[in-house]
């Protein structure tokens, strides 16, 4: 029996020095992610993309609403069936959960569409297809201060100059479907 107990002792000593190195090394980790955000805002990176880096454990989403869809990516490359879309987020930081005004105030503002950030080959031009919002409340669970983030998606498709979809205005709502965009 003691010899079990000793077992057990040594077996506890054991994973509580692998749980501290472990813990060491994702602190460390964490730390040189956070230490990239300036030189990534400044490569231009926006909200999205930095999410992951600034202390991803702290953040907790509680509400959402309108559409929070990624848009869809595909045909890389490829003329004229490249797809790609681009995100804008406007961000309001707030001491107390934002109220029914504040959210109201930013889907009546929404930030502005940005334009597609890839090239086309050949003599292809970007067109816009889909337009669409959606915001989402975070909480900061250290610090306890809410984030609102509202955000316009913008689906763009690579088409021929002659094509009659160059001329046509964006559609507004759901996130399109792939079909609807290799069509």
């Amino acid at each position: 029996m003691l010899i079990i107990i000793i077992g057990l002792a040594l077996l506890v000593v054991v994973l509580t020095c692998l749980a501290y190195r472990f813990n060491r090394q994702v602190r460390l980790l964490l730390e040189r992610l956070e230490g990239a955000v300036p030189y990534l805002k400044k490569a231009g990176l926006d909200l999205d993309g930095l999410q992951p880096f600034m202390k991803p454990l702290d953040w907790v989403a509680v509400g959402q609403g309108g559409n929070n869809e990624r848009g869809v990516i595909g045909g890389r490359g490829l003329c004229p069936c490249q797809s790609e879309y681009t995100a804008n987020t406007r961000q309001t930081i707030h001491r107390q959960m934002p109220n029914q005004q504040q959210i109201q105030n930013c889907v009546n503002n929404p930030p502005p569409t940005k334009p597609a950030v890839w090239k086309c080959p050949d003599d292809c031009v970007q067109v816009q297809t889909h337009i669409w919002h959606g915001w989402m409340i975070v909480r900061n669970r250290r610090t306890g201060q809410f984030r609102l983030n509202y955000t316009t998606c913008a689906q763009a498709h690579c088409t021929r100059p002659h094509d009659p979809a160059v001329h046509q205005v964006p559609e507004a709502g759901p996130r399109p479907q792939p079909s609807e965009i290799e069509a």
